[in-house]
C-alpha cells in the first residue's frame, strides 16, 4: 500500500474512530477510561478490518485469519493507552481523548502487517 493509501485509510478510520468515541460518551457518560479505551482500540481494529474486507479483496482472509490474535493485542494496546491517559491528564489537567492514538496504533499495525505480507 502506498502513501495515499494508508492516508485514506487514516482518514476514514479517524472519522469513525472520533464518531464511536463519541457515541460510547454519550451512552456511558460515566464509563471509566480502562473500559473505553479498550473498546475503543478494539472498534478501531475491527472498523479498519471491515474496511479492508469490503474495499481490498486481497488480503481479507489474511486479516480474518489473524483478527482472534490481533483482536486481544487491540485490547491490551488499549489499556497501555488509557494508562497513559490517565497519567497525561493528571499532568496536564485536561482530558486528553484516544481516538487519535487509536488510529495512529491501527496505522502502525497496518503498515507492519503490509510489510509482513510483502515478504
Amino acid at each position: 500500500m502506498r502513501f495515499w493509501g494508508y492516508l485514506l485509510v487514516g482518514s476514514i478510520l479517524g472519522i469513525s474512530t472520533t464518531f464511536i468515541h463519541k457515541q460510547i460518551a454519550y451512552f456511558y457518560p460515566g464509563l471509566s477510561v480502562w473500559l473505553g479505551g479498550p473498546v475503543l482500540f478494539f472498534f478501531t481494529y475491527a472498523a479498519g478490518y471491515l474496511f479492508f474486507y469490503l474495499f481490498v479483496h486481497d488480503y481479507w482472509w489474511t486479516y480474518l485469519r489473524h483478527f482472534g490474535r490481533d483482536g486481544p493485542l487491540f485490547l491490551l494496546l488499549g489499556l497501555v493507552a488509557a494508562g497513559a491517559v490517565e497519567l497525561s491528564s493528571r499532568f496536564i489537567g485536561a482530558p486528553v481523548g484516544l481516538a487519535i492514538p487509536a488510529v495512529l496504533i491501527y496505522l502502525l499495525y497496518l503498515y507492519l502487517t503490509q510489510a509482513e505480507l510483502s515478504r
